[in-house]
Protein backbone atom coordinates (compact mmCIF):
# COMPACT_ATOMS: atom_id res chain seq x y z
CA UNK A 1 0.00 0.00 0.00
CA UNK A 2 1.26 3.38 -1.23
CA UNK A 3 0.27 6.63 -1.06
CA UNK A 4 0.33 9.24 -4.12
CA UNK A 5 2.72 12.80 -2.58
CA UNK A 6 0.33 15.69 -4.23
CA UNK A 7 3.05 18.15 -2.95
CA UNK A 8 5.91 18.71 -0.38
CA UNK A 9 5.24 17.11 2.40
CA UNK A 10 4.71 18.80 6.21
CA UNK A 11 6.16 16.97 8.63
CA UNK A 12 4.65 18.72 12.12
CA UNK A 13 7.06 18.47 15.28
CA UNK A 14 10.89 17.07 15.25
CA UNK A 15 11.85 14.02 17.65
CA UNK A 16 13.54 10.84 16.73
CA UNK A 17 10.48 9.46 14.88
CA UNK A 18 11.19 11.82 12.47
CA UNK A 19 13.57 9.43 10.77
CA UNK A 20 10.61 6.88 10.40
CA UNK A 21 8.86 9.23 8.44
CA UNK A 22 11.50 10.20 6.10
CA UNK A 23 12.03 7.16 5.61
CA UNK A 24 8.52 6.07 4.79
CA UNK A 25 8.28 8.91 2.36
CA UNK A 26 11.32 7.52 0.28
CA UNK A 27 9.82 4.02 0.45
CA UNK A 28 6.84 5.52 -1.03
CA UNK A 29 8.68 6.77 -4.15
CA UNK A 30 8.82 10.32 -2.78
CA UNK A 31 12.22 12.15 -3.59
CA UNK A 32 12.92 16.16 -2.67
CA UNK A 33 12.01 18.39 0.02
CA UNK A 34 10.38 18.17 2.94
CA UNK A 35 9.28 21.02 5.56
CA UNK A 36 9.58 20.62 8.98
CA UNK A 37 7.17 22.92 10.91
CA UNK A 38 7.89 23.19 15.02
CA UNK A 39 5.41 24.58 17.62
CA UNK A 40 8.99 24.66 19.70
CA UNK A 41 12.54 25.24 19.35
CA UNK A 42 13.90 21.87 18.64
CA UNK A 43 17.50 20.97 17.87
CA UNK A 44 17.78 18.55 14.83
CA UNK A 45 21.40 18.04 15.60
CA UNK A 46 20.42 15.28 17.91
CA UNK A 47 18.12 12.88 15.54
CA UNK A 48 20.01 11.97 12.37
CA UNK A 49 17.28 11.70 9.58
CA UNK A 50 17.82 12.43 6.23
CA UNK A 51 18.25 9.89 3.50
CA UNK A 52 19.73 10.01 -0.22
CA UNK A 53 17.18 12.34 -2.19
CA UNK A 54 15.49 14.23 0.25
CA UNK A 55 16.39 17.44 2.22
CA UNK A 56 14.60 19.64 4.77
CA UNK A 57 14.18 22.88 5.60
CA UNK A 58 12.82 23.62 9.02
CA UNK A 59 10.35 26.59 10.71
CA UNK A 60 7.94 27.44 13.17
CA UNK A 61 4.74 27.32 12.66
CA UNK A 62 4.00 30.78 12.85
CA UNK A 63 5.84 31.53 9.62
CA UNK A 64 4.58 28.67 7.63
CA UNK A 65 2.55 29.50 5.29
CA UNK A 66 0.36 26.33 4.38
CA UNK A 67 -0.95 25.66 0.74
CA UNK A 68 -4.11 23.85 -0.39
CA UNK A 69 -2.26 20.60 -1.67
CA UNK A 70 0.04 20.14 1.21
CA UNK A 71 0.23 16.72 2.62
CA UNK A 72 0.99 16.52 6.24
CA UNK A 73 2.79 13.90 8.56
CA UNK A 74 3.02 13.69 12.40
CA UNK A 75 6.49 13.92 13.12
CA UNK A 76 6.66 12.92 16.90
CA UNK A 77 5.69 9.75 18.43
CA UNK A 78 4.32 10.78 22.34
CA UNK A 79 0.21 10.93 22.07
CA UNK A 80 -0.12 14.18 24.01
CA UNK A 81 2.08 15.93 21.13
CA UNK A 82 0.32 14.18 18.60
CA UNK A 83 -3.15 15.42 19.74
CA UNK A 84 -1.90 19.07 20.24
CA UNK A 85 0.42 19.44 17.00
CA UNK A 86 -2.76 17.94 15.29
CA UNK A 87 -5.32 20.36 16.80
CA UNK A 88 -3.04 23.38 16.46
CA UNK A 89 -2.76 22.20 12.45
CA UNK A 90 -6.57 21.88 12.12
CA UNK A 91 -6.88 25.64 13.78
CA UNK A 92 -3.95 27.22 12.94
CA UNK A 93 -3.15 25.72 9.19
CA UNK A 94 -7.10 25.22 8.52
CA UNK A 95 -6.05 21.50 7.55
CA UNK A 96 -8.32 18.82 8.13
CA UNK A 97 -8.40 14.89 8.46
CA UNK A 98 -8.26 14.28 5.24
CA UNK A 99 -4.97 16.43 4.90
CA UNK A 100 -3.51 13.60 6.86
CA UNK A 101 -2.48 10.36 4.96
CA UNK A 102 -1.46 7.22 6.02
CA UNK A 103 1.82 5.94 5.21
CA UNK A 104 2.24 2.22 5.56
CA UNK A 105 5.66 0.44 4.08
CA UNK A 106 5.37 -2.21 1.12
CA UNK A 107 6.73 -4.98 3.38
CA UNK A 108 3.42 -5.02 5.22
CA UNK A 109 0.36 -7.40 5.03
CA UNK A 110 -2.65 -5.38 5.72
CA UNK A 111 -5.85 -7.43 5.06
CA UNK A 112 -8.35 -5.68 2.90
CA UNK A 113 -10.77 -5.59 5.39
CA UNK A 114 -8.97 -3.55 7.75
CA UNK A 115 -10.06 0.02 8.78
CA UNK A 116 -7.48 2.46 9.08
CA UNK A 117 -7.35 5.73 9.83
CA UNK A 118 -5.60 9.42 8.84
CA UNK A 119 -2.37 9.54 9.92
CA UNK A 120 -1.48 6.39 11.02
CA UNK A 121 2.34 5.49 10.11
CA UNK A 122 3.16 1.71 9.79
CA UNK A 123 6.82 0.65 9.97
CA UNK A 124 8.37 -2.51 8.12
CA UNK A 125 7.21 -6.02 8.49
CA UNK A 126 3.90 -5.63 10.72
CA UNK A 127 0.69 -7.79 10.31
CA UNK A 128 -2.69 -6.55 10.37
CA UNK A 129 -5.06 -9.48 9.90
CA UNK A 130 -8.39 -9.16 8.60
CA UNK A 131 -11.44 -6.86 10.36
CA UNK A 132 -8.39 -5.06 12.52
CA UNK A 133 -10.00 -1.52 13.22
CA UNK A 134 -6.75 1.31 13.75
CA UNK A 135 -7.85 4.85 15.28
CA UNK A 136 -6.20 7.73 13.45
CA UNK A 137 -2.64 8.92 14.48
CA UNK A 138 -1.68 5.19 15.52
CA UNK A 139 2.50 4.11 15.05
CA UNK A 140 2.69 0.32 14.48
CA UNK A 141 6.35 -1.16 14.94
CA UNK A 142 8.54 -3.14 13.52
CA UNK A 143 7.63 -6.83 13.35
CA UNK A 144 4.40 -6.26 15.25
CA UNK A 145 1.37 -8.38 14.83
CA UNK A 146 -2.43 -7.10 15.56
CA UNK A 147 -4.54 -9.83 15.22
CA UNK A 148 -8.49 -9.92 14.25
CA UNK A 149 -10.95 -7.45 15.38
CA UNK A 150 -8.62 -5.83 17.48
CA UNK A 151 -9.39 -1.83 17.99
CA UNK A 152 -7.11 0.39 18.65
CA UNK A 153 -7.98 4.47 19.37
CA UNK A 154 -6.73 7.41 18.29
CA UNK A 155 -3.16 8.32 19.27
CA UNK A 156 -2.57 4.74 20.41
CA UNK A 157 1.84 3.90 19.87
CA UNK A 158 2.72 0.03 19.68
CA UNK A 159 6.40 -0.22 19.61
CA UNK A 160 8.36 -3.04 17.43
CA UNK A 161 7.77 -6.96 18.66
CA UNK A 162 4.77 -7.08 20.03
CA UNK A 163 1.38 -9.22 19.53
CA UNK A 164 -1.95 -8.02 19.69
CA UNK A 165 -3.89 -11.05 20.10
CA UNK A 166 -7.87 -11.17 18.57
CA UNK A 167 -10.76 -9.22 19.79
CA UNK A 168 -8.38 -6.74 22.19
CA UNK A 169 -9.08 -3.11 22.73
CA UNK A 170 -6.55 -0.64 23.13
CA UNK A 171 -8.22 2.71 24.84
CA UNK A 172 -6.93 6.41 23.53
CA UNK A 173 -3.44 7.61 24.16
CA UNK A 174 -2.28 4.06 25.64
CA UNK A 175 1.45 3.54 24.45
CA UNK A 176 2.48 -0.13 24.59
CA UNK A 177 6.63 -0.86 24.59
CA UNK A 178 8.21 -3.28 22.52
CA UNK A 179 8.27 -6.61 23.03
CA UNK A 180 4.75 -7.01 25.11
CA UNK A 181 1.90 -9.30 24.31
CA UNK A 182 -1.35 -8.71 24.40
CA UNK A 183 -3.60 -11.82 25.31
CA UNK A 184 -7.03 -11.78 23.70
CA UNK A 185 -10.07 -10.09 24.40
CA UNK A 186 -8.34 -8.03 27.05
CA UNK A 187 -9.30 -4.08 27.30
CA UNK A 188 -6.33 -1.62 28.22
CA UNK A 189 -7.67 1.63 29.65
CA UNK A 190 -7.07 5.24 27.95
CA UNK A 191 -3.35 6.59 28.92
CA UNK A 192 -2.20 3.71 29.65
CA UNK A 193 1.73 2.91 29.54
CA UNK A 194 1.96 -1.07 28.88
CA UNK A 195 5.28 -1.89 30.24
CA UNK A 196 4.67 -5.85 30.90
CA UNK A 197 2.75 -8.33 28.55
CA UNK A 198 -0.96 -8.22 29.92
CA UNK A 199 -2.98 -11.95 29.64
CA UNK A 200 -6.06 -12.81 28.31
CA UNK A 201 -9.56 -11.96 29.57
CA UNK A 202 -8.73 -8.99 31.63
CA UNK A 203 -8.94 -5.57 31.98
CA UNK A 204 -5.81 -3.88 32.68
CA UNK A 205 -5.04 0.20 33.37
CA UNK A 206 -2.48 2.54 34.74
CA UNK A 207 1.34 3.92 34.65
CA UNK A 208 2.50 1.53 34.59
CA UNK A 209 -0.25 -0.69 33.32
CA UNK A 210 -1.46 -3.10 35.68
CA UNK A 211 -4.64 -5.76 35.69
CA UNK A 212 -7.72 -4.47 37.22
CA UNK A 213 -10.23 -7.06 37.16
CA UNK A 214 -11.27 -9.95 34.53
CA UNK A 215 -13.81 -9.08 31.48
CA UNK A 216 -16.85 -9.82 32.77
Amino acid sequence: MKISIISQPILLGFSSHTSMIVELLREAGFRGEVTIVKNIPVDESDYPYLVDGIWAESMMMDAFEPDVNNTYFLSVVRPPIKELLFDLACHQLKVTEEDFPMLIHSSCQVASTVKIGAATHIEQSSTIAPYAEIGMGVNIGHHTRVDDYVTVNPGVVIAGKCHIEKGVMIGVGATVFDNIHIGAGSIIGGGSLVTKSIPAGVVAFGNPCKVIREVS
